[in-house]
């Protein structure tokens, strides 16, 4: 195995003993398939490059690079390249910020492409083409001193954040794959690359310990102690390298206690994040295994959780689960990748499953799939609209989720993240960003494929209760919403479907198959699509009304789905519905 990390010219540079260090990823491993999406991108990066590249692969990356194409982006009106052009244009025609657009350029995910393309062949113009981009962003972007009392959306976005953690994870990856080589540079530009690297490490420390210190332990600060611990580790002939791992280390423990729940699901929900946040972790226990350094009690056992949690809440074909900020992925794909790198034997069994802590709950059965997200709210990148359903039908969905946009689209992301974007019950008297809203699931018969959960929402003086109760069977799903309120409220009911044309028409009373102990409803209307075996129904107790809205696709790209509303109004009521394919 090749996995060495070759430091071309440090050990002399810095006057010490060369320091021989082994690197988490085998290089055998990296150049098989392209570095996007061996890594695995945060979500805003991802939707980024989704929604302005045509998708988020590295082979389109590097492609874009070398022709120029991706740069147009970040041009000016004469054509020079503006690493800051975002903030610059929003400055100019008061228009509000656009942060992606202004940090995605920062975080230089460009020059991985190029750097895995000179592991792969030895060619020196993939090197000259990564440093000259990395020397014409050092040249635009001075050091800016880390400023305590502002936020970092106020300032250039260069020098705060992710956008630097990300920036150093570019280097630290890239650094590996240019030395397999001798010939990628000569010793004067490794001296500038070290320095630039020292610069970026400094500042981290600063930074990560900063934000440590005031509790902020989501995944931006997680991205910095994971960056830290790696570079103490393998860059270990530079002057501060211990302070960098132990800095690291100590931000690590806190995010790891802090975030990550015993069944391996983590606080910043949305299964792709949590691909991107168990790779953070991965590689700083890997890193520390493999090099004799102390290790965070309890993180392999850990690790290994989170990817087994991974692998149990993805689809039966291997998709991760689009919940909340989530974007679309082969799941199974990136289990299967790091369970050859950590090692562990990941079960893709596929029963239904309760996750006892993060509550994703996952009903299956031969025909049918059904995902349930019963998470409390913690905010960040989770959305509100709990307990929303996810459903399949032989593999075709037919429920699905609103998704995530780039975060740039403002008026289309911050919708999706309100209660009304997904397929639950909601009240527009009680504002969901001012309400106490908690979440209960009361049972889980997983033999039975049931489910019954209860949200509790209140603002100041009033409030209601609602009821979830769940079935699957081999014929479909049965849902039961019961709404109790303080007072007579207006709701509304919500059911998101799969994006193909739908029918609707009033329905009369008819036999109901799933609901045995009532064999007939008072149905208001039925809903069809056309699935591949025949026609699906959607039939609901309530009147329902037809629109479309602009939604994520499975491709990661906006679309349009059809969406089916009831409103009542009362202070306790029930609305049946049942989805039938046969």
């Amino acid at each position: 195995m090749d996995n060495e990390y070759r430091k071309p010219y440090l050990a002399a540079l810095t006057h010490t003993a060369p320091q021989t260090r082994y690197y988490v990823y085998p290089r055998e491993a990296l150049k098989k398939e392209p570095i996007f999406p061996y890594l695995v991108l945060d979500g805003g990066a991802f939707l980024f490059a989704a929604e302005h590249f045509g998708d988020a692969s590295s082979d389109t990356l590097l492609e874009k690079t070398l022709s120029g194409e991706l740069f147009e982006l970040f041009r000016d009106e004469n054509g020079e390249m503006d690493w800051g052009r975002s903030y610059h244009l929003a400055a100019a025609s008061g228009m509000p910020k656009q942060h992606e657009w202004q940090s995605w350029p920062q975080r230089l995910y460009m020059l991985l492409p190029l750097a895995q393309a000179y592991l792969r062949t030895s060619d020196r113009k993939y090197a000259a083409a990564w440093l000259r981009i990395l020397k014409n962003w050092a040249d635009f972007a001075p050091y800016e001193p880390l400023q305590r009392d502002v936020s970092h959306v106020n300032t250039s976005m260069r020098w705060r954040d992710m956008q630097v953690s990300w920036r150093t994870m570019t280097l630290l990856h890239s650094l590996y794959m240019l030395g397999t080589h001798d010939d990628a540079f000569t010793e004067d530009e490794w001296r500038e690359i070290y320095a630039f690297l020292e610069l970026n490490l400094d500042h981290l420390a600063e930074e990560a310990q900063f934000v440590g210190e005031k509790g902020r332990l989501g995944n931006h600060t997680l991205q910095m102690a994971s960056v830290l611990v790696t570079a103490g580790i393998v860059f270990a002939e530079l002057p501060r390298a211990r302070a960098y791992f132990d800095c690291g280390k100590a931000v690590m423990t806190a995010c790891f206690a802090f975030n990550v729940m015993p069944d391996g699901g983590t606080k910043e929900v949305g299964p792709s994040y949590n691909h991107f946040i168990a790779r953070l972790y991965l590689e700083a226990q890997k890193n520390c295994e493999l090099n004799g350094y102390p290790e965070i009690e309890g993180l392999h056992d850990s690790v290994i959780r989170q990817y087994q949690w991974l692998a149990s809440v993805a689809t039966k074909d291997g998709r991760a689960l689009r919940l909340s900020d989530a974007y679309g992925m082969d799941a199974h794909a990136d289990v299967r990748r790091m369970g050859e790198i950590f090692p562990f034997q990941a079960d893709f069994s596929k029963p239904s499953i309760r996750m006892p802590d993060s509550e994703y709950i996952i009903l299956r059965n031969s025909r049918w799939e059904l995902a349930l997200d019963a998470m409390a709210f913690f905010g960040g990148h989770q959305h509100y609209g709990r307990v929303q359903p996810l459903l399949w039908a032989d593999g075709e969905e037919i429920l699905t989720d609103t998704g995530c946009c780039n975060y740039d689209r403002n008026d289309l992301y911050v919708w999706g993240k309100t209660a009304e974007a997904h397929s639950v019950v909601t009240c527009a008297a009680l504002p969901f960003y001012a309400s106490r809203y908690d979440v209960e699931v009361l049972e889980a018969d997983l033999s039975a494929n049931t489910v019954r959960a209860r949200v509790t929402v209140q603002y100041e003086e009033r409030s209601y209760v609602w009821t979830r109760s769940v079935r699957l069977t081999e014929d479909g799903a049965w849902f039961s919403d019961r709404v109790q309120s303080s007072e007579p409220l207006e709701f509304q009911g919500r059911w998101y479907l799969a994006g193909r044309p739908t029918a609707l028409e009033e329905s009369e009373c008819a036999e109901d198959p799933i609901v045995h102990h009532a064999p007939y409803l008072e149905l208001g209307h039925v809903a069809r699509q056309r699935l591949s075996r025949g026609p699906m129904t959607l039939r609901s107790s309530a009147l329902l009304h037809l629109d479309h809205t602009p939604a994520m696709g499975e491709d990661n790209r906006v679309t349009y789905l059809d969406r089916l509303t009831w409103t009542k109004t009362g202070t306790d009521f029930t609305v049946e519905t049942r989805i039938l394919y046969r």
